[in-house]
């Protein structure tokens, strides 16, 4: 569900698989270091598999939260297709329901790619008139 984006998470998974990543690399010239000396790897490969393991978990919680995000975008393109329809209280209804608990960054990116998938190149055009809209009030 929509509700459960969290732009915070998908920061702390990317950070994490960067770190592991470089964890990774880390134990790599370790285990090539101990490889050339003669000295028992276990350890390194142990480690690494450890790191894969987490790795593999982060990637998949980015890759949840991505999911969530674009069963927010194809919302939002469902709720185009009704304006276009001119079914305009039902894709408030609609809109309203889809974009409930998602960030304000999530939100926008739906709202610009339900407009640019109806309107194309005159998106920035209705976007420019929303702002001076959103001004009078």
């Amino acid at each position: 569900m929509a509700s459960k984006f969290n732009d915070k998470k998908i920061k702390e998974a990317t950070t994490m698989i960067h770190k592991i990543t470089s964890a990774l690399m880390k134990n790599l010239e370790m285990y090539k270091t101990a490889k050339a000396k003669g000295e028992d790897t276990k350890k390194f490969m142990k480690i690494s598999k450890q790191l894969v393991d987490s790795k593999k978990n982060w990637q998949k919680e980015l890759d949840n939260q991505i999911m969530q995000m674009d069963k927010g975008v194809e919302l939002a393109m469902t709720e185009s297709k009704l304006l276009n329809e001119n079914k305009f209280d039902e894709a408030v209804e609609g809109v309203e329901a889809s974009v409930y608990g998602m960030s304000l960054n999530v939100v926008a990116n739906v709202i610009v790619k339900a407009l640019k998938t109806s309107y194309g190149s005159n998106a920035g055009k209705i976007v420019m008139q929303i702002n001076k809209l959103l001004k009078i009030r």
